[in-house]
């Protein structure tokens, strides 16, 4: 097997609704031996402040995009996680001469059904209203797989801080911009550099079922599915998410 150091082109890290860059913080510590790592909070998460409203998945594009230029980077590997994945392929869409390979773990490339896009807006306006509170105590349940609700409370609680940093008017645009998000199923047959799909067995928002189909019809794709873990197998099993990573991009 290659080192992992087989190319030089840095390794971006885009993150889950609605958490923050340091969700990445495992895959920063153990990458960065090899090469350049990127990470960064979209607008209105962590510390970035929100954009201006109405933008959509556009502002995702963008948010990427002004972070490859001002690091100077032509070309990258793009791991995008739920959220971060439809925004990983929103960009190859829009600009697949900078992707060197797709990383693309717990999302989907098909649009919302009508009532997941109404659960959306009805969550952004409570946000809006309410604040972040009852999406603290709501989403862990819905991240996280039943082993590590059941046997890992530390990552609850990491979870939960992480959701308490983002704006609520953030957490608004972004639930408006993944529910008016178009469809991707037609670019996957598209997508011509290789390609790695992982999912946790245990996940409840994209399980294993639906992303296989997804990695069928990318031709370069391999699929993985990570053992006690749900839509965060990079918080939930960061030595075996890090591992299946390494792998593939060693034999680049």
């Amino acid at each position: 097997m290659n080192h992992p150091m087989s190319d030089s082109e840095p390794l971006i890290f885009l993150h889950a609704f609605p958490l923050n860059r340091s969700m990445w913080a495992e895959q920063e510590k153990f990458f960065s031996r090899f090469r350049e790592v990127i990470t960064f909070d979209w607008p209105g998460f962590g510390e970035t402040p929100p954009a201006p409203p109405g933008k959509g998945m556009s502002s995702f594009v963008d948010s990427l995009r002004s972070e490859i230029e001002q690091r100077r980077v032509e070309r990258a590997h793009i791991c995008g996680l739920s959220m971060g994945g439809y925004a990983a392929l929103a960009f190859y869409r829009a600009s697949p001469e900078i992707v060197s390979s797709l990383i693309l773990c717990d999302t989907r490339a098909t649009a919302d059904t009508p009532d997941v896009r109404q659960t959306r807006y009805a969550t952004a306006e409570v946000v809006v209203r309410e604040g972040l509170t009852s999406l603290i105590e709501s989403m862990p349940a819905r991240l996280l797989g039943e082993t590590t609700l059941r046997e890992r409370p530390a990552i609850i609680e990491r979870v939960q801080q992480m959701i308490g940093t983002a704006r609520p008017a953030g957490v608004a645009d972004a639930l408006i911009a993944m529910a008016e998000r178009g469809d991707s199923t037609d670019l996957l047959p598209q997508i011509s550099v290789k390609t790695l799909i992982i999912v946790g067995r245990e996940d409840k928002l994209s399980p294993p079922e639906e992303m296989r189909p997804m990695a069928n019809a990318i031709r370069n794709s391999s699929f993985a599915v990570i053992d006690e873990a749900g839509h965060l197998p990079n918080i939930e099993q960061p030595y075996r998410f890090n591992q299946i990573l390494r792998d593939f991009l060693s034999t680049e």
